[in-house]
């Protein structure tokens, strides 16, 4: 991207945290230049084809979609909210900032002045996710496994990834883009290290779903999928 102007403070748009009612990462959007191997890649790691260039999970059939890109990039974020105020006043705080969007009553769509992917938002929620099958450990004093070996050493099986967790983003624009993501789109910061250095912000209540640190360009640093223990991440 080329060089960021000057933003509209947004100390003007800014709302309390309470009044904010983002509540999902739905899905994300990876453009890379062979779109196959990544959709082949994550089908060996636990996700599902539910669509054409759409990855999902037995819980959240889209959750990734891949697509075509002279670069590896984030493409699309696809966020909900509660309810059709709340698209209106964001609607509004995009517009204070001097940020242009389209929306109608249940849907709201920008192009991140930032990053440059577009963003999302819709009325709705992710879906629930079903509880994690308890694997039998031995621990001090409770011994829950006997004659028997761990579940982890005799799977065989892939473990099934249970939704796209987080996606972290590095900038030298570092307080515009906390400013735009928090002020203006509503998410909430839940961590900041070495006095905001990095950035961790959440729309869902469990994890973070959005870190903004320090790069020498506006660039996707990783994304990660949420699987059941650690156990399962071993065995990715």
């Amino acid at each position: 991207m080329g060089a960021i102007g000057p933003m509209p403070t947004m100390a003007a748009v800014a709302r309390e945290v309470s009044d904010m009612a983002l509540n999902g990462l739905l899905d994300i959007q990876i453009a890379v230049p062979n779109p196959q191997e990544l959709f082949d890649f994550w089908l060996q790691h636990g996700m599902g084809a539910t669509a054409d260039g759409v990855l999902g999970t037995p819980d959240r059939p889209v959750q990734m979609q891949i697509a075509e890109g002279t670069y590896r990039h984030l493409s699309s974020m696809h966020l909900s909210c509660d309810s059709e105020a709340d698209i209106a006043a964001i609607a509004k705080r995009l517009t204070d900032a001097g940020i242009t969007s389209t929306s109608d009553s249940t849907s709201v769509r920008c192009v991140d002045p930032i990053f440059g992917h577009a963003i999302v938002i819709d009325v709705g929620s992710p879906h629930s996710l079903t509880p994690t099958q308890k694997r039998a450990f031995n621990g001090p004093g409770e011994l829950t496994r006997i004659n028997t070996r761990a579940d982890a050493v005799l799977h065989t099986e892939m473990p099934v990834v249970r939704r796209v967790g987080h996606v972290v983003l590095g900038t030298p624009h570092l307080a515009e883009a906390v400013d735009f993501y928090s002020n203006v789109l509503g998410y909430r910061i839940s961590d900041q290290s070495m006095k905001g250095f990095a950035t961790f912000m959440r729309v869902e209540s469990d994890h973070h779903n959005l870190m903004i640190q320090p790069g020498p360009t506006s660039y996707l640093n990783h994304y990660a999928v949420e699987v059941d223990d650690i156990d399962a991440v071993g065995l990715a």
